[in-house]
């Protein structure tokens, strides 16, 4: 009896550790989609934002290190997701693009350290 209870217990708690973020995991896109979405401009805060944009919608990803091993969280990870987010809405550039490493369990994504970057998904005419 005590066995069962400690396995459910430990059955739930398991199944409780699923982010509650959509997390893009970048090996499952194909190699020539990560190819052109590498080539998505990022433009950070700080940056001269004079040339002709169109907005289409804010972006925002997280890396995250869920279980114990996976790899620790990247800005990379990140950045790249984001790059292929605003590739697949049609954007070429990512405007007020920036990242923060938001520590552990941040805003119930349930993970042990999380880097989150965001902006916005724009179309620049060149």
């Amino acid at each position: 009896m005590i066995k069962r209870l400690i396995f459910s217990v430990l059955l739930v708690g398991l199944g409780a550790c699923t982010p509650y973020v959509n997390i893009l995991d970048v090996k499952t896109v194909h190699p020539a989609e990560r190819a052109d979405a590498r080539k998505v401009e990022l433009i950070p805060v700080d940056a001269d934002k004079s040339g002709k944009m169109a907005f289409i919608a804010p972006v925002e990803a997280s890396s995250c290190k869920r279980l114990l091993l996976d790899p620790p969280p990247s800005r990379a990870d990140a950045t790249e997701q984001l790059q292929i987010m605003t590739m697949r809405l049609g954007g070429n550039a990512i405007l007020d693009y920036s990242c923060d490493d938001t520590g552990p369990n941040n805003n119930g994504r349930l993970c042990w350290s999380t880097v989150t970057c965001k902006g916005a998904a724009v179309k620049v005419r060149r």
